[in-house]
């Protein structure tokens, strides 16, 4: 009787092997390929491999470390020769001073054209001076790069932005930039930018920029024209203290904006004239602003005049400038609410949540920290007439009683409950599972994600994102 020999299967071929066939694979296919077993995943995002999607150059040596060039040269020239693969993205990342210009232009003879006619992201990082020739070649490079579509400049050494040089490209769509800028910029179809509000000045009127996510304000003159380029603008993201001026010129400018997110404490004395030009933005789906520092306290009949913005899906302003007047006002399109809490105005904003907008999807209901207020019986009994209530958020509060015994009918749709930074006895939830059926979710944390109730605040850190 003969014996059965096993076939060998793909898993004994060895890791080299495997790299091999990887390289031959357009970047979908090599993540189709990562999610067809263990080994595969971990060959391409756990190994070395991860280093091909991204050819990185250091200028690391003076113009005296002849050793040093021929050992980069050599093993660029090696990277480049022994694969199969279009290398996408590419960081030149300058660490020396005195780097010479030649040995420079002997690596771009390296990689052009046959790495730089492919690439469609370069990242140049400074962690050291770069001299004026330096400059000047990078800026050459670029215009030579015919599908280049991402560019990123960090900047982390101070006293260099007095040499210009300009960055011309007509492919480049999106543009980053950290510190310091160092060069001008020609980009005439840049869809995305994030950096300093201080680079728009370089931008021409007729810009195409779409999204925005600036990380400081302008400089202290208070020229509305810095906004010109963002007069098409449709998101719009700012990690600084936005003062009174520039929120009414945004509101002026921007009259596209369909996403306007503000994730620090406005400046002071914002004032009740300026809220209400956001009246203007009648293309709004999201409006965030984390808190409003107000001028003056609010009238009680005041309207910011939201109602006629009937895209809007999402509200947060991150104050008390929702009272219950102003939330009898707001459009029905609203899906995710976010409202300020506190003993005096407690029972109205609930019920005027409730009455206005009953197709509301996710509530977040935020109580003051000190001194803390405890949830009305009145409140929750308020909350059962949102029947599509599918998230709910207490933040700061304190619970007295069972939380859910005056809720009557049960919230079918509910799958999200938290208690953010509350004080509760979590032994008074025992028997809540007949008013939330369907819950998923039960949560108890310290605080709340910024980018909970929206993913506009995410910041990309996942090695994965190599395989653009």
């Amino acid at each position: 009787m003969g014996t059965l020999v096993a076939k060998p299967t793909i898993d004994a071929l060895p890791e080299k092997v495997l790299c091999m066939i990887f390289d031959r694979l357009g970047r979908a296919n090599v993540k189709n390929a990562s999610l067809t077993c263990r080994r595969w995943h971990d060959i391409i995002f756990c190994s070395d491999y991860i280093n091909r999607f991204q050819l990185c150059i250091s200028f690391d040596w003076s113009w005296n470390d002849a050793a040093r060039s021929r050992e980069v040269m050599q093993k660029l020239n090696d990277s480049v020769k022994h694969t199969k693969r279009c290398y996408r993205k590419m960081c030149l990342v300058a660490t020396d001073t005195t780097t010479p210009v030649e040995d420079m232009q002997a690596i771009w003879r390296i990689i052009h054209p046959n790495v730089t006619n492919n690439l469609i992201s370069l990242a140049l990082d400074f962690t050291c001076f770069c001299s004026i020739p330096a400059m000047r070649v990078l800026s050459d490079w670029v215009k030579l790069m015919p599908k280049l579509q991402s560019l990123s400049v960090s900047n982390y050494h101070e006293g260099v932005d007095n040499y210009m040089y300009t960055i011309s490209s007509t492919t480049v769509k999106h543009m980053e930039i950290a510190g310091s800028y160092i060069f001008g910029f020609d980009m005439p179809q840049l869809e995305s930018f994030s950096g300093p509000m201080c680079i728009l000045g370089q931008l021409d009127e007729s810009a195409k920029l779409k999204r925005v996510v600036l990380y400081s304000g302008p400089n202290e003159s208070k020229d509305r024209s810095i906004l010109h380029p963002l007069a098409h603008v449709e998101t719009l993201t700012m990690f600084f203290s936005v003062e009174d001026w520039l929120l009414a010129a945004i509101c002026d400018t921007c009259t596209e904006l369909k996403h306007l997110y503000v994730a620090y404490r406005t400046g002071p004395l914002i004032r009740s004239t300026t809220l209400k030009r956001f009246s203007k933005l009648v293309n709004l789906r999201e409006l965030v602003i984390r808190s409003i520092s107000m001028q003056d306290m609010l009238p009680s009949d005041f309207d910011l005049g939201l109602s006629n913005l009937t895209k809007l899906e999402l509200l947060d302003l991150g104050s008390d400038a929702l009272e219950a007047p102003t939330l009898t006002r707001l459009p029905k399109s609203i899906r995710s609410l976010t409202v300020r809490i506190n003993a005096r105005n407690e029972t109205k904003v609930i019920e005027s949540i409730t009455n206005t907008l009953p197709q509301l999807q996710k509530l977040r209901l935020m109580y003051p920290e000190q001194p803390r207020v405890q949830v009305a019986k009145r409140s929750m009994q308020s909350l059962q007439h949102l029947k599509r209530l599918e998230v709910l958020v207490f933040e700061d509060a304190k619970f007295g009683e069972s939380l859910h015994l005056e809720i009557e009918a049960p919230l079918q749709n509910m799958r999200e409950l938290l208690f953010v930074n509350c004080e509760l006895d979590r032994n008074r939830l025992r028997g809540f599972r007949p008013i939330f059926p369907n819950l998923e979710e039960l949560q108890f944390s310290s605080h709340l994600q910024l980018d909970y109730f929206t993913n506009q605040f995410k910041r990309v850190g996942n090695e994965e994102q190599y395989l653009y």
